[in-house]
């Protein structure tokens, strides 16, 4: 037995008008009921800021072991990271803000983020530079570096701005010494400078220098002793040579604004916060620890300017002592509903069969006919 099927001659304004609607408002849904979803490496972002807020941990009690109290006021989540306003190992100023949002743990996902974005794995050879400057963020690449299990060589300085590691019986470099014997990290720096002007502690009175000093022995660290900028630069990179032996580096860590290794404020300015891949040649030009890293071609990690980097990545200064874990855009993204979007796309597929290829569409709209509309539909056999 044959079937008879109408099909309209022409398709209506109408039919279109409709079609085009349901397929607006099939994107809107798509576009509006977005579902938070769980982005790459997920729970080894989770632990890495397990493992930096357990440091924090250390150095708290230590600090209130030493005597040193905290100021809520100024520690907003009482971590035990912010230091004093001036002291005789203080070397420039110090922004506020910024050091109570680099507190903020889930930094350390965000610093493993990066360093998987620089193509880092386990075993890779890491190359960091750090100061006293944002003890906290020490604690956040030393955590993602180590949930990543690589090998870095370390290079600090132990002068630090103000708010920073600036309690003289509590340097950075004894903050580390601290978390090394707690067994939270594997690694330590291979030496250390005095850090301020020119990498020297120029600007220190002599009761600073004597403070640090004495802290890089007390710490067996390497000294890293001249007063020349560019002989400084050349002392870094042979030790991280000589600690590399013959293998890359697969990044560059600079953590706060050292002066050997961002190169002085210019140079510090002409690489962008976080991942830097492929630098301008302005900022090649400057000489400095990060440059001659990117010459290599090695990825180049800057923390600086810290509130342009928490906004970047979605996280916010913590207000208490209990920190939000998870925070940002590292683990969660409001991303489109796979199945809302098929669903959508099989609405309008059978929207465009049933209204175009067969005659439902003519007798909806029948009476209302656009200006191609012309005649009944014809059959089909």
């Amino acid at each position: 037995m044959k079937r008879v099927y109408w099909r309209p001659r022409t398709v209506s304004q109408a039919v279109v008008a409709l079609v085009a609607i349901l397929a607006i408002v099939g994107m809107g849904a798509v576009e509006f009921f977005r579902t938070p979803t769980k982005q790459p490496h997920y729970e080894q972002k989770i632990r890495a800021v397990e493992r930096a807020i357990e440091s924090a941990k250390i150095i708290k009690e230590t600090r209130i072991s030493y005597g040193l109290s905290i100021d809520s006021e100024v520690d907003l989540s009482e971590s035990g990271l912010i230091g004093a306003q001036m002291t005789p190992i203080t070397t420039v100023p110090g922004h506020l803000p910024a050091k109570q949002l680099s507190t903020n743990p889930n930094f350390a996902a965000v610093l493993y983020d990066m360093l998987l974005e620089c193509g880092v794995e386990e075993g890779d050879l890491v190359a960091v530079g750090c100061s006293g400057s944002f003890p906290a963020l020490n604690l956040a690449a030393y955590a993602a570096m180590e949930e990543l299990k690589v090998n870095p060589v370390i290079i600090s300085s132990a002068g630090a701005s103000q708010f920073g590691a600036n309690f003289p019986e509590l340097l950075w470099i004894d903050m580390e010494s601290k978390l090394y014997d707690a067994g939270l990290i594997h690694f330590r720096s291979v030496a250390c400078s005095v850090g301020g002007r020119e990498d020297a502690g120029l600007n220190l009175p002599p009761e600073g220098q004597t403070i640090v000093d004495t802290a890089i022995k007390r710490n067996n660290l390497k000294p890293i002793d001249t007063d020349d900028f560019l002989e400084s630069i050349d002392t870094r990179m042979k030790i991280y040579d000589q600690h590399s032996r013959g293998n890359d580096y697969k990044c560059y860590i600079n953590v706060g604004g050292g002066t050997v290794s961002v190169g002085r404020s210019v140079g510090k300015k002409l690489y962008h916060p976080g991942l830097n891949t492929n630098p301008s040649s302005r900022a090649l030009a400057v000489d400095s620890v990060m440059s001659r890293f990117a010459r290599r071609g090695t990825p180049i990690i800057h923390l600086v300017q810290i509130e342009q980097l928490a906004q970047e990545y979605g996280l916010e200064t913590p207000q208490g002592p209990e920190p939000a874990i998870g925070q940002g855009i590292v683990f969660l993204q409001d991303e489109r509903n796979r199945w809302l979007a098929l669903g959508v796309l099989i609405v309008l597929l059978i929207s465009l069969r049933a209204l175009v290829l067969t005659d439902l569409g003519f007798r909806l709209f029948k009476g209302r006919p656009g200006k191609k509309t012309t005649g009944e539909p014809e059959p089909m056999v």
